[in-house]
């Protein structure tokens, strides 16, 4: 069985999502995997008959996988200033000669992708980084 916190599951940040997860199998009354499935395409998780629980964007989960997965719930990581229901994307930027670029985790991300988008931005040019972390990198 797949389990995975994709979304932000980073190094840095593994034991509080282990911990995260502990919580959630302790509260879940039916058989999910011990440990966290880390690494891979969480769209092939997302889709596998594998799947037991996981996290996903809500652009992925409005665009193809509310077909197939149920919605149980949303996190809310009580970030200052971001109600309950809602979150924040942060875009940062630099001086760039070549005109702007737009460096995002995937097209398929609200937060990476159609909030940029949505807000009126435009860009010359999209560079697919994989991840949050990754586009903030590459800036």
């Amino acid at each position: 069985m797949i389990a995975s916190l994709p979304m932000y599951d980073r190094p840095e940040l593994a034991a509080s999502y282990n911990a995260l997860w502990a919580g959630i199998r302790g509260a879940y009354p039916g058989d999910l995997p011990e440990k966290l499935t880390r690494g891979g395409d969480p769209w092939g998780q997302w889709q596998s008959p594998d799947l037991a629980f996981s996290q996903t964007c809500g652009l992925p989960y409005r665009m193809a996988l509310h077909e197939t997965t149920d919605l149980i719930g949303t996190p809310d990581y009580g970030l200052p200033g971001c109600p309950p229901g809602y979150y924040r994307s942060v875009i940062v930027a630099r001086d760039a000669a070549a005109g702007p670029v737009l460096a995002v985790n995937d097209a398929r991300s609200q937060s990476g992708w159609a909030a940029a988008v949505a807000h009126g931005a435009a860009f010359q040019r999209v560079q697919i980084t994989g991840g949050h972390a990754a586009s903030a990198a590459a800036v």
